[in-house]
Protein backbone atom coordinates (compact mmCIF):
# COMPACT_ATOMS: atom_id res chain seq x y z
CA UNK A 1 0.00 0.00 0.00
CA UNK A 2 3.22 2.57 1.01
CA UNK A 3 4.40 1.64 -2.35
CA UNK A 4 1.02 2.88 -4.52
CA UNK A 5 0.84 6.09 -2.22
CA UNK A 6 4.32 6.78 -2.93
CA UNK A 7 4.03 6.41 -6.90
CA UNK A 8 0.47 8.51 -6.72
CA UNK A 9 2.77 11.52 -4.80
CA UNK A 10 5.68 10.91 -7.37
CA UNK A 11 2.51 10.93 -10.49
CA UNK A 12 1.27 14.15 -8.62
CA UNK A 13 4.74 15.94 -7.62
CA UNK A 14 5.37 15.37 -11.72
CA UNK A 15 2.14 16.83 -12.72
CA UNK A 16 2.93 20.02 -10.73
CA UNK A 17 6.67 20.38 -11.90
CA UNK A 18 5.41 20.13 -15.03
CA UNK A 19 2.16 22.74 -14.69
CA UNK A 20 4.61 24.96 -12.80
CA UNK A 21 6.93 24.99 -15.66
CA UNK A 22 4.39 25.58 -18.79
CA UNK A 23 1.98 28.32 -16.55
CA UNK A 24 5.50 30.35 -15.75
CA UNK A 25 5.21 34.10 -16.20
CA UNK A 26 1.44 33.26 -17.73
CA UNK A 27 -0.86 35.31 -15.36
CA UNK A 28 -3.57 33.54 -16.55
CA UNK A 29 -6.41 31.05 -14.69
CA UNK A 30 -4.11 27.84 -15.12
CA UNK A 31 -1.05 29.71 -13.15
CA UNK A 32 -3.62 30.33 -10.32
CA UNK A 33 -4.91 26.70 -11.10
CA UNK A 34 -1.55 25.28 -10.27
CA UNK A 35 -0.93 27.35 -7.31
CA UNK A 36 -4.44 26.17 -5.71
CA UNK A 37 -3.25 22.37 -7.06
CA UNK A 38 -0.07 23.25 -4.90
CA UNK A 39 -1.99 24.51 -1.91
CA UNK A 40 -3.39 21.64 -1.94
CA UNK A 41 -1.98 18.96 -2.72
CA UNK A 42 -1.76 16.45 0.05
CA UNK A 43 -5.47 16.57 -0.39
CA UNK A 44 -5.81 15.79 -4.28
CA UNK A 45 -7.66 13.07 -5.65
CA UNK A 46 -5.92 9.79 -7.53
CA UNK A 47 -5.11 11.09 -10.67
CA UNK A 48 -7.26 8.70 -12.53
CA UNK A 49 -10.20 9.11 -14.52
CA UNK A 50 -12.26 10.54 -11.44
CA UNK A 51 -10.06 13.15 -10.70
CA UNK A 52 -11.85 16.22 -12.13
CA UNK A 53 -15.42 14.86 -11.13
CA UNK A 54 -14.05 14.07 -7.31
CA UNK A 55 -14.18 17.79 -6.68
CA UNK A 56 -17.85 17.91 -7.31
CA UNK A 57 -18.49 15.03 -5.55
CA UNK A 58 -16.98 14.97 -2.13
CA UNK A 59 -15.03 17.55 -0.20
CA UNK A 60 -11.60 17.68 -1.45
CA UNK A 61 -10.32 20.92 0.62
CA UNK A 62 -11.72 22.70 3.17
CA UNK A 63 -13.76 24.48 1.15
CA UNK A 64 -16.81 24.15 -1.23
CA UNK A 65 -16.03 26.91 -2.92
CA UNK A 66 -12.54 25.75 -3.26
CA UNK A 67 -13.76 22.66 -5.05
CA UNK A 68 -15.76 24.56 -7.13
CA UNK A 69 -13.29 26.70 -8.30
CA UNK A 70 -10.49 24.19 -8.98
CA UNK A 71 -13.35 22.12 -10.79
CA UNK A 72 -14.52 25.10 -13.07
CA UNK A 73 -10.37 25.86 -13.82
CA UNK A 74 -9.94 22.04 -14.54
CA UNK A 75 -12.73 22.49 -16.85
CA UNK A 76 -11.13 24.62 -19.09
CA UNK A 77 -7.30 24.41 -18.17
CA UNK A 78 -5.54 23.15 -21.47
CA UNK A 79 -2.42 22.95 -19.96
CA UNK A 80 -3.23 20.61 -16.84
CA UNK A 81 -5.07 18.25 -19.28
CA UNK A 82 -1.89 17.57 -21.38
CA UNK A 83 0.30 17.66 -18.47
CA UNK A 84 -2.49 15.08 -16.95
CA UNK A 85 -2.41 13.06 -19.93
CA UNK A 86 1.36 13.07 -19.95
CA UNK A 87 1.48 11.42 -16.10
CA UNK A 88 -0.91 8.84 -17.38
CA UNK A 89 0.92 8.24 -20.14
CA UNK A 90 4.09 7.40 -17.27
CA UNK A 91 1.64 5.30 -15.21
CA UNK A 92 0.49 3.09 -18.69
CA UNK A 93 4.16 2.49 -18.45
CA UNK A 94 4.60 1.96 -15.32
CA UNK A 95 2.01 -0.38 -14.94
CA UNK A 96 3.61 -3.04 -18.08
CA UNK A 97 5.56 -5.67 -16.73
CA UNK A 98 9.57 -6.10 -17.28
Amino acid sequence: MDIEIDIETRRINKLLEMMDGKTQGNGGFERGLFFLLKRYKSSLPLLNDYFHKAFRQIDITDSSLVDMAIWNALQDSEIFWHCFECVQDEKDTDDKPN
